[in-house]
């Protein structure tokens, strides 16, 4: 039977994530980051919450103890995920691990990885079998290319940020003329 055809399936979809977050302890490198991804998709096995994304582009922009700034592109991008909803799915929580490589900078780092493993709680729209994730704070562990830490973080979908932020800057009640 075709995927498209079972109804326990759902997709995932969204125009990608602007984020920021802050690692522990912040005494070495990769204190406080910045981080964009581009178009997350990914299929979601509605009935078990279970579900698989991923997302082609990355930019990260690190902070370190010394406030210097450190900047990665990766592109293999995975997020496994188990979640529990509520009021529709528009509320889940959950668990998920992540795994980020295929850094480039001025090469490509075979060597170079993200690996992250802790809970998720968040809002997304559903729309029959697709889910608009809209924003979501994570909290867990975090290795970076061997280094241990305990992360937190929040990433907004772009497009829904970028909308908000417009709204509230056209509303009447922001306006300077009175």
């Amino acid at each position: 039977m075709p995927v498209y055809a079972q109804e326990d399936i759902a997709f995932n979809f969204n125009s990608g994530y602007i984020g920021g977050g802050w690692n522990f302890p912040m005494n070495d490198d990769y204190n406080s980051e910045g981080s964009f991804t581009l178009l997350n998709i990914g299929i979601e096995h509605r009935p078990a919450n279970i579900g698989l994304e991923f997302t082609p582009y990355k930019y990260y922009n690190w902070k370190d103890s010394d406030d210097k700034s450190r900047e990665g592109h990766s592109f293999f991008n995975l997020n496994l995920y188990w979640d529990v909803t509520f009021l529709d799915g528009f509320v889940f929580f959950g668990a998920f691990a992540s795994v980020n490589y295929l850094f480039v900078r001025e090469n490509l780092y075979w060597d170079r990885y993200i690996f992250t493993a802790g809970g998720h709680v968040g809002l997304r729209i559903n729309l029959d079998r697709l889910n608009y994730n809209l924003l979501c704070a994570e909290i867990g562990y975090r290795n970076i290319n061997g280094t241990s830490k305990y992360f937190i973080g929040v990433k907004a979908d772009a497009a829904v940020l970028f909308l908000f932020i417009f709204a509230m800057a056209a509303s009447p009640d922001n306006s300077s003329s009175k």
